[in-house]
C-alpha cells in the first residue's frame, strides 16, 4: 500500500528533529555539510609509522593536502579557520585539527641530505600515517618523476628534493626525526 501523506508528517528528523521528512533528506544537514570543508586521502595504510629514528613519508596522488596524525612534527602550528574533514580511501572522515609546517631532512640517493620544509600541513591524530600530497607538492611548483622503482621530487630553484623508493607498492621516503 501507498504511503500516505500522514505517515510523512509523524516522521521526526533524527537531525534537526523537525517533523515531516528524515536526516537523509534534511535541508539543515545538507547546508550544514556543504559549509564543512573537506579534503580527501585516497590512500591508507596499517603500518606502525612510529619508525626508530625516522618518520615514513607516503607519496599520495590522491591527497588534496599534505597529512601527518604527529602533532610533534607541526612547526608554527595554528588552528582551522573552518571544520575540515578528510575522507579516507576506506570512506572513514577524520577531522583535522590544526595545520602547520613540518620541517622534512631526508637523505637523497647520493648520500646527501636534502632539508626542506612542507608548508600546511594538515594534522590529522586519525590518519594512519604521513602523507605527501602530489597534488599540493605541484601547485607549489614541484615536479615528479616515477622510474621504475624509485620517484624523484624537484624543485625549480633547487633540484631534487626527495627520493622516494617503493615500499609495499607504494612510493615512500623517510624523513630524519629532528
Amino acid at each position: 500500500s501507498k504511503p500516505s501523506s500522514n505517515d510523512k508528517l509523524e516522521k521526526e528528523c533524527f537531525y534537526c528533529h523537525k517533523m515531516g521528512h528524515i536526516k537523509a533528506e534534511c535541508r539543515k544537514r545538507m547546508h550544514d555539510e556543504k559549509k564543512k570543508s573537506s579534503a580527501v586521502a585516497l590512500m591508507a595504510t596499517q603500518e606502525d609509522n612510529q619508525q626508530k629514528g625516522y618518520q615514513l613519508w607516503t607519496l599520495d596522488s590522491g591527497a588534496t593536502k599534505h597529512i601527518t596524525p604527529d602533532k610533534s612534527q607541526v612547526i608554527q602550528s595554528r588552528s582551522l579557520e573552518e571544520d575540515v574533514y578528510i575522507t579516507f580511501g576506506n570512506h572513514a572522515k577524520e577531522p583535522a585539527q590544526g595545520i602547520g609546517d613540518v620541517a622534512i631532512k631526508t637523505r637523497l640517493f647520493n648520500g646527501q641530505y636534502s632539508h626542506l620544509i612542507l608548508k600546511d600541513v594538515l594534522y590529522v591524530p586519525g590518519a594512519m600515517t604521513n602523507l605527501f600530497s602530489v597534488k599540493q607538492a605541484t601547485s607549489r611548483g614541484a615536479s615528479i618523476n616515477f622510474k621504475g622503482c624509485y620517484c624523484t621530487v624537484s624543485m625549480p630553484q633547487t633540484g631534487t628534493v626527495i627520493h622516494a623508493f617503493q615500499h609495499e607498492g607504494l612510493y615512500c621516503f623517510k624523513s630524519t626525526c629532528h
